[in-house]
């Protein structure tokens, strides 16, 4: 693998520096920006040097809401200025789109982030520009981030996401777009896959037999899945999965009546009513990304993205 070099350092050089408002209880900016550093690029951000890259708010006093985020390049460090963990993400997979990719032939990367003004402005979720490169795992991720990051944007101007067993609008955009927030586990996790483009038309489901089983509702679902997915059976919990180290991120995993897509070994994004703030049909929504409440249950089995490492 080449050197990656940001304004002409060894990006090996630069100390990652995370503020608060980029990180939670339960995930943060800088698990999923040195992860795929290292996982595609062979890199993590532990220098002790003087350059930085800064996540969440900065030192130059910048002032953000909850909804802005910038990057930008100042006296030899790189800022991801943002107001929130969300945003502080989307400005992240911006960068990783617009600035860096692997080089097959593993030759060295040079990327160049002028210092006269911002490179990137947002003051909303903008989730349009996606680092193709990525593989189909960590884009399941991303896209966890993404319906979350709705959820708390529209959550801010008082459109709320409800559970419901019906009623709900096949995939997020017509969501929005249609005033019709409601959804639960399955519809959740669907409009994750729609949106990574395994399928438009259709849902993965359950069996609703009292088992633990699912069904493919089209052709389409059947052959994005079988493409995209190994089943893997499961004799444990989640947690205990997450102990013997084979939990993986983007795993979807399946139990009687419910499922959940795993963004890492305490975190998953969830669209049932243990997420919402009190547990019953009609409740408003607290998270869909957030502590995973459902790691001493046993999944029968999960779906892992064939790429998963």
């Amino acid at each position: 693998m080449g050197t990656v070099r940001l304004n002409g350092t060894d990006l090996r050089e630069y100390r990652l520096v995370l503020a608060e408002n980029a990180r939670n209880e339960w995930y943060g900016a800088d698990e999923i920006l040195n992860g795929i550093l290292f996982r595609y690029f062979g890199v993590r951000l532990s220098g002790s040097g003087r350059r930085e890259i800064v996540l969440g708010y900065n030192g130059g006093g910048k002032p953000y809401g909850l909804f802005g985020a910038e990057i930008f390049s100042r006296y030899g460090n790189l800022y991801f200025g943002a107001g929130s963990v969300c945003m502080t993400l989307q400005s992240v997979y911006v960068f990783l789109a617009r600035y860096l990719r692997p080089d097959p032939a593993g030759g060295d990367i040079d990327v160049d982030i002028p210092g006269d003004a911002p490179v990137y402005a947002a003051s909303g979720p903008d989730w349009s520009e996606v680092p193709e490169w990525l593989s189909l795992q960590d884009r399941i991720v991303r896209s966890c981030f993404k319906v979350e990051a709705y959820l708390q944007y529209d959550h801010s101007r008082g459109s709320f996401y409800t559970y419901q067993h019906n009623g709900y609008r096949s995939r997020l955009d017509l969501a929005r777009a249609e005033d019709n927030r409601v959804t639960n586990c399955v519809i959740t996790m669907d409009w994750v896959l729609k949106d990574v483009g395994l399928f438009d038309k259709g849902i993965l489901n359950h069996t609703y037999d009292g088992t633990c089983g699912y069904t493919y509702g089209s052709d389409e679902v059947r052959r994005g899945c079988e493409a995209a997915f190994d089943i893997v059976p499961v004799d444990c919990t989640v947690r205990e999965l997450a102990e013997r180290g084979d939990l993986k991120p983007g795993d979807v995993m399946f139990f009687t009546d419910h499922n959940q897509i795993i963004v890492n070994d305490r975190t998953a994004l969830d669209g049932g009513r243990g997420h919402c703030f009190v547990k019953a049909v009609g409740a408003r929504f607290r998270w869909f990304v957030g502590e995973n409440r459902c790691l001493d249950q046993q999944p029968g089995f999960l779906f892992r993205p064939k790429d998963a490492v």
